[in-house]
């Protein structure tokens, strides 16, 4: 098996890859094709599906890996065109990058690559930086070493003018900014949003990202759209076969084939669980898989889908124990049931925890952010513990020191008590 570069990113071995290195994914478009002058054309947008058509240029970039910057590329030449072969190996080569040789020529091409492709830069680099050792130890030799530093210097200067130009284009709205930090999960909440068509569909208090606070102000300056909650099975389905068919036309998070387990699995959890249980586990999944630059849904799937689970679990049920109607004489009412316990929420503005929330049976309610490895969500309002994290920094299975999702260098659990 060759690793599928275009269609999951050259994470590890792909599945839909033959011996070539072609991507044989029946799903999949060369999505770079339709990239023309740094914007995707209507061509590419009418193989989406409708509730994704209107996705912005920024947010299939961040779904690709890649920024678009709108830096106008030189065209390559017949000889870089050769060389690249479209991203594919040529005959008798493991990868295309493979059939380069070290001469004026081969390094003039890979200069050309890396700023038309920004999706094999890391190989070229790589291949750039092993040229720097190599070649043979006379004038030519170093002259030819001379010309391969240069391309290196070339390569990052055009990335400094790329990160120049981006500064410019940072993202405006609350919208553009969770589209290039959580593309994925923000997918999903444009998709809900387009399926979901009930008029009394009210939007859960759900958003990826909590907005700014003003500290002098004491309000929210900044707001983050919120996810529209499904109404039946039907709707789950909906939004589930655009997500699947949307991402992998997309290209870069991997094909069908990686997907279908996880997709498997929602539907069986929509069954045990319910639609809208399955609905909202999905939105946490992905921005757990969007917060981490090393993650991959087969990756997901495999080491952190059962701990993500579990600790969603965990959380929804100290909601629902949260919002039991209060016990007679109760005078907190049904926010929490104990003397000095936190009523409303502050923004987090400090590092640590205060640990002065509880549950209604009186137990201790631990930080299920901060257990999944993620940013707290709930601070406390004021008082001496401002800004610190209400719940308790503790493990929520054994109340030792470290996370629940903590693992050793082998890759076992730490927590004793893992499931």
């Amino acid at each position: 098996m060759a690793v599928c570069v275009e269609c999951c990113r050259g994470v590890g071995i792909c599945p839909n890859a033959d011996g070539t290195g072609t991507c044989n994914e029946p799903s999949f478009i060369d999505v770079s094709s339709f990239r023309i002058n740094g914007v995707y054309t209507s061509g590419f947008r009418s193989q989406l599906p409708p509730s994704l058509r209107d996705v912005g240029d920024s947010h299939v970039d961040a779904l690709r890996g890649s920024t678009n910057t709108n830096l106008p590329a030189p065209a390559l030449s017949v000889s870089a065109t050769t060389l690249y072969n479209g991203g594919a190996a040529r005959a008798g080569h493991a990868s295309w990058i493979t059939a380069v040789t070290m001469d004026f020529t081969g390094i003039a091409d890979l200069v050309a690559i890396f700023k038309k492709h920004p999706n094999v830069r890391d190989e070229i680099q790589n291949q750039l930086q092993q040229w720097t050792f190599a070649g043979a130890n006379d004038a030519n030799g170093q002259r030819i070493r001379d010309s391969v530093a240069n391309g290196l210097k070339y390569c990052d200067d055009w990335i400094l003018k790329e990160e120049k130009l981006a500064k410019t284009n940072r993202a405006g709205t609350s919208a553009e900014y969770e589209d290039q930090k959580l593309p994925l999960a923000r997918i999903w909440v444009l998709i809900t949003k387009f399926r979901v068509t009930s008029k009394n569909a009210l939007a859960q208090k759900l958003s990826l990202t909590d907005g700014l606070f003003s500290k002098d102000s004491g309000t929210q300056v900044t707001t983050f759209e919120t996810m529209k909650s499904v109404h039946s099975s039907l709707e789950l389905s909906l939004i589930l076969r655009d997500f699947e068919q949307g991402v992998v036309l997309i290209g870069k998070n991997g094909g069908k084939s990686a997907w279908a387990p996880f997709v498997d699995l929602i539907f069986q959890m929509a069954e045990s669980r319910g639609f809208h249980f399955a609905h909202v586990f999905v939105l946490r999944a992905l921005k757990v898989i969007d917060e981490d630059p090393s993650m991959n849904i087969t990756v997901f799937m495999r080491e952190r889908f059962n701990t993500v689970l579990m600790l969603f679990i965990e959380e929804q049920r100290a909601s629902d124990r949260e919002n039991e109607p209060p016990a007679v004489g109760d005078p907190d009412g049904p926010a929490m049931g104990l003397k000095g316990s936190v009523s409303r929420f502050g923004p987090i503005t400090k590092q640590g925890a205060a640990g002065i929330e509880k549950l209604r049976s009186g137990k201790i309610a631990y930080c299920t952010p901060w257990n999944e490895g993620t940013s707290c969500t709930r601070g406390v309002l004021k008082g001496k513990h401002k800004g610190l994290c209400a719940y308790t920094h503790k493990c929520l299975k054994c109340a030792g020191d470290h996370r629940y999702s903590d693992k050793q260098d082998d890759g076992s659990w730490v927590c004793a008590k893992h499931d």
